[in-house]
């Protein structure tokens, strides 16, 4: 055996060797599993029932069908100018 080969089969090894666990690894997706150990509020997320609200607007949903009221837009209206700044003493 010489060395050219030696050190292909060697390669060819080593490439197996770290590939052969995946192979017998059974690919399981549940990311709510995963993310439980991150997310603290996961399990009242999970179990929380959220039932359809019959009024106008949904209040557990990040839409409103209506838009922003005519007081809300003149609110962001008038904050605008100093909108760039940081809210510093203001809170």
């Amino acid at each position: 055996m010489n060395r050219r080969n030696w050190l292909k089969n060697a390669t060819l090894l080593g490439a197996g060797a770290t590939v052969l666990p995946s192979l017998f690894q059974e690919a399981k997706a549940d990311p709510a599993i995963r993310q439980e150990i991150y997310n603290h509020f996961l399990q009242e997320l999970q179990y929380a029932n959220f039932e359809p609200y019959a009024g106008k607007i949904r209040l557990n949903a990040n839409e409103n069908p209506h838009g922003p009221s005519e007081k809300a837009k003149k609110a962001v209206i008038e904050a605008l100018p100093d909108s760039y700044m940081y809210a510093g003493k203001a809170l």
